[in-house]
């Protein structure tokens, strides 16, 4: 694995001792998780003097949580636990975007031809609160099925074990992160819509830590942002390399991970300047707010996105 060898904890850890370590929670191994993977790999968090390590949370829910209660100190995951954590008073703030747009599919069993076909059906998702539960939401509200009354939620944990669940049966559709929608269109399930499609500004994965891990670490938080943009700008420009650390990291065939990087490249799914854009942050709120997990009148305050470690990060400002 290059520079990190995964622990039997799920934690991948660098060999070097003499660099600041840094540790991230991840929801799961994904493709939008590819510019920590290539900072880590191809030396660009080690050459400014940064030790990366990681932990597989396996939830959104477990993920926030992960940060908030510092056993991790920088999280790659949906935003809406961030924001309402920053609404109630928190410490979370969102410091980076790795997708203003959800690229996500709604897969189904073979049987389901439409997404009226969904009514009455078990949906798989990470969360009650955040991430693919809001979206499915919106694209079933299109078509006339709502929440809770015309479908069932389903915790089904992460993409992956959404796609295991799908096979096994156990629920009848489910939001599918790529390449995992590619995967499950090529063994003959349904695509019933893309997210982007319904909902084609929502900030669905970001960079988020503690305000105060943040003021303590500044040199350390600018850096670690300035090796991400490394490795988000290197990605664009060797999408082929990427897919193969994208196959190892996500555990998919080499095949479905070129066609996942190329579409991410085509899309510039993920920012090349990691930030969250505002219409995305407004979009995530809106639907946190329909969904109840946040106050329909509460305020949001104006620092749940702190671009300055991104600023420090882009001008060399350790």
């Amino acid at each position: 694995m290059g520079f990190a060898e995964m622990s039997q904890c799920g934690v991948a850890s660098q060999t070097m001792t003499d660099k600041q370590k840094v540790s991230f929670g991840l929801i799961a191994p994904a493709v939008l998780n590819l510019p920590l993977y290539i900072a880590e790999r191809k030396g660009f968090l080690a050459g400014l003097g940064v030790e990366a390590s990681w932990t597989i949370c396996g939830t959104t829910d477990a993920t926030t949580e992960a940060v908030r209660n510092g056993a991790v100190d920088i999280i790659m995951n949906s935003p809406e636990g961030s924001i309402a954590d920053r609404v109630a008073g928190g410490q979370l703030r969102l410091i980076g975007g790795l997708a203003n747009r959800p690229p996500l599919s709604l897969i189904a069993r073979p049987e389901f031809t439409r997404i009226e076909d969904l009514r009455g059906r078990r949906i798989g998702t990470s969360s009650l609160k955040e991430g693919t539960c809001h979206l499915v939401q919106l694209m079933l509200g299109k078509h006339g099925l709502r929440y809770p009354g015309d479908f069932e939620f389903v915790l089904a944990g992460a993409h992956p074990q959404r796609w295991g669940a799908l096979q096994a049966g156990t629920i009848d559709a489910a939001l599918q992160l790529l390449p995992f929608d590619m995967i499950a269109e090529d063994a003959g399930y349904r695509n019933l819509g893309r997210a982007d499609d319904y909902v084609p500004e929502f900030s669905f994965a970001a960079i988020a830590a503690r305000a105060d891990w943040l003021e303590d670490h500044a040199s350390l938080a600018a850096r670690v942002m300035k090796g991400l943009l490394d490795g988000t700008a290197w990605f664009y420009d060797h999408p082929q390399e990427a897919a193969q650390i994208a196959s190892t990291e996500s555990r998919t065939p080499t095949e479905f991970a070129l066609r996942a990087c190329e579409q991410l490249i085509a899309k510039k799914l993920i920012p090349r300047d990691l930030r969250v854009t505002q219409p995305a942050i407004d979009r995530a709120v809106e639907a946190m707010r329909a969904s109840g997990q946040i106050s329909a009148t509460c305020m949001i305050p104006t620092d749940v996105f702190d671009p300055r470690w991104l600023q420090r990060a882009a001008a060399g400002k350790w």
